[in-house]
């Protein structure tokens, strides 16, 4: 006998709600990591400093304290907040798309929320969030981010296969 492919593990086999969760909370803490290292490279790509975005990130717990130059905690604060942002958006996610099958189905979904998160962001949440963000960052280095996290998403069903593995022991 092969291996499962993901979707066929799905359809035949229940998974619980804190299952998906945890592979949605996985897939969605790697893809902040993804956008992480994104944003520092475009910003050294752009000679500026690689904790240009993580600091503009913490503007609501810092304030104005985030155009202090060097690293320092709001940095660090930034990251974490925008590592949580992208670990909740996957339990979300990977909850929501219990109904789903087929890989496709589940990789355009995950391109989707990605954008749709992106669309929120910009449609006025940064205003009351991060307001320094849009003005100090290129629109194209956001939405670029935004597609690497929805990639990151879409590889949810390869998550749950091997998380099923591991937690069952293969059966």
């Amino acid at each position: 006998m092969g291996e499962d492919k993901p979707d066929e593990l799905l359809a035949r086999t229940p998974v619980p709600v804190w299952f998906r969760a945890l592979a949605g909370l996985e897939v969605g803490v790697i893809g902040g990591v993804v956008m992480l290292i994104w944003f520092c490279l475009d910003s050294y790509i752009r000679r500026e400093h690689f904790w240009k975005i993580p600091k503009l990130l913490a503007f609501a717990i810092y304030g104005d304290q985030v155009v202090r130059p060097g690293f320092g905690m709001p940095a660090l604060a930034g990251m974490s907040l925008h590592l949580v942002t992208a670990g909740l958006l996957g339990v979300v996610f990977g909850v929501a798309v219990a109904w789903v099958s087929g890989r496709r189905r589940l990789a355009v979904l995950a391109i989707i929320t990605a954008f749709g998160w992106y669309s929120v962001l910009q449609a006025g949440l940064w205003r009351h969030v991060s307001p320094l963000l849009p003005l100090y960052t290129a629109p194209s280095t956001i939405l670029i981010g935004h597609l690497l996290y929805g990639l990151c998403l879409s590889r949810y069903p390869k998550r749950i296969e091997r998380m099923h593995r591991a937690f069952t022991g293969g059966e």
